[in-house]
């Protein structure tokens, strides 16, 4: 899964002609005209997060680099992804408060070791598919985002064992609840269930 650069060249009778490569990398980072191949895990939202595998992580990147696998940061990989999964271009950047004002809320959590205080089941409290935001202790915002993967040892609870996909540091990638990248209050985010029709 995830996505990969190429740069053919082709030698004949002495001249080697190429395809497009790292000499069209511009202000902005490679140029989406480089060929580019993005293979995702399944059709739905999950699916295109795990495209944006082996895209570079860059704080602060612009929506021409995420829509385009250039470079991508914790709350636009996630808008990116949702994106190209309902066939739109992404227009705007992203930060984590403004998805925290923007999409419903599911709910409002303490995690600590990544264990919530309280039960939160998987289906009725979160699902896989829904973002989860984090304000860390002390902070005024909500600073990092991710979005739920997997129930990993399958007991139907939000926990320490369950995985996550986001992108920090670095680019995105799976991490689970335990290492305490979510610990602090988390807001469970909806995104729209399905993609509508083309």
């Amino acid at each position: 899964m995830g996505t990969f650069w190429f740069q053919a060249e082709v030698e004949e009778g002495g001249v080697t002609s190429s395809s497009l490569g790292l000499e069209r990398s511009e202000h902005r980072g490679l140029s989406p005209k480089v060929f580019r191949l993005s293979i995702r895990d399944g059709e739905g939202y999950l699916g295109y997060v795990t495209s944006f595998f082996n895209v570079l992580g860059l704080f602060g990147s612009v929506p021409h680099q995420s829509y385009h696998y250039i470079g991508v940061d914790c709350a636009d990989v996630l808008m990116a992804a949702r994106a190209r999964w309902m066939g739109k271009p992404l227009e705007r950047d992203f930060n984590v408060a403004a998805l925290v004002e923007e999409l419903p809320s599911a709910a409002t959590v303490q995690l600590r070791q990544g264990s919530p205080e309280r039960a939160v089941s998987i289906g009725e409290g979160v699902r896989p598919g829904e973002l989860l935001a984090v304000r860390y202790p002390g902070g005024k915002q909500f600073q990092h985002v991710g979005v739920f993967y997997s129930d990993a040892n399958a007991n139907g609870l939000l926990d320490a064992d369950d995985l996550v996909l986001h992108a920090r540091p670095g680019a995105i990638h799976l991490s689970r609840l335990g290492e305490g990248r979510f610990d602090g209050e988390v807001a469970l985010l909806r995104l729209e269930r399905s993609r509508p029709p083309r």
